[in-house]
């Protein structure tokens, strides 16, 4: 069975990149499964007659404060919750594995890890992480919401901006035991367009699911552990480039935006002084 929790600020596209890889996950014979910390959150606030579609405002203002008020009571309150699915998915992947199903392996998705006890337990079970960074086109930064506290280990990891090194020094302080973190933490920039952020989610799904493709011609699916460390490097060597090449796209349409504020704001000011000399 393989674990997933994805960190980023609220609305930065955690569930879309979820969904994605799901259904990559789905098409290549895995049986994925959504898991969010907060689906007791969800289920109370459905009982109260909230909704997101409704009013998001008094929707997210519930959520947060029943949240606080569960982990203020018990700290692993959420943390058993997820556990206890965890479980379920491995009795049933074994139990799929016993009757000789075709597909068995699951892939269990967290679309919400907001806290540091919850990453802790995702890596203690030998889960991975992914980080969604929307930078400028998160929507309302500035909301007061978003000074919660469920917000800021996406806002401290957001200030790492992919930077391996400083990813690690991150975790290495607050982790609960000695030694460097051993897992990576994949890194998904959401800053530009939905056609980029999936092409970036086709090109990481391989790794999280632990297969990648041969080739384009025969479709031929090998784990990565029966590659050889020749093969291995070349394919990482084309990952990073791809990525490379996106974030190379991203940054020259972030330099062109820049470009076109200053024309425009000295455009403003020519305005103004026009408007002083009349």
């Amino acid at each position: 069975m393989r674990l997933l929790g994805l960190t980023g600020q609220a609305r930065a596209g955690k569930t879309h990149v979820a969904n994605q890889i799901m259904a990559i996950a789905f098409s290549k014979g895995f049986v994925p499964e959504l898991v969010s910390f907060a689906d007791p959150i969800k289920v109370a606030a459905k009982e109260q007659g909230l909704t997101k579609e409704k009013d998001h405002i008094k929707y997210r203002k519930f959520c947060q404060e029943f949240g606080a008020t569960k982990r203020a009571d018990d700290p692993e309150f959420f943390l058993d919750e997820a556990k206890m699915r965890i479980v379920d998915a491995m009795e049933n992947e074994n139990l799929d594995i016993s009757r000789g199903e075709k597909y068995w392996e699951r892939i269990l998705i967290i679309d919400d890890v907001r806290y540091q006890n919850e990453v802790d337990m995702i890596l203690q079970q030998g889960g991975q992480l992914m980080h969604v960074y929307a930078g400028e086109r998160l929507p309302y930064p500035k909301a007061r919401w978003r000074n919660h506290e469920s917000e800021k280990l996406a806002k401290s990891l957001d200030k790492t901006q992919g930077v391996q090194h400083r990813i690690e020094r991150f975790f290495n302080v607050k982790m609960p035991w000695d030694g460097p973190v051993e897992h990576d933490m994949y890194w998904l920039n959401n800053e530009t367009t939905i056609e980029d952020i999936n092409k970036m989610i086709k090109l990481v799904a391989p790794f999280v699911l632990g297969i990648k493709m041969i080739s384009a011609a025969d479709k031929e699916e090998v784990y990565l552990d029966d590659m050889s460390e020749e093969e291995r490097e070349e394919l990482f060597r084309e990952i990073a480039q791809a990525l490379h090449d996106l974030f190379d796209k991203a940054n020259d349409q972030f330099l062109m935006k820049e470009e076109m504020d200053f024309y425009e704001s000295d455009e403003e000011e020519d305005d103004d002084s026009d408007e002083v000399c009349n």
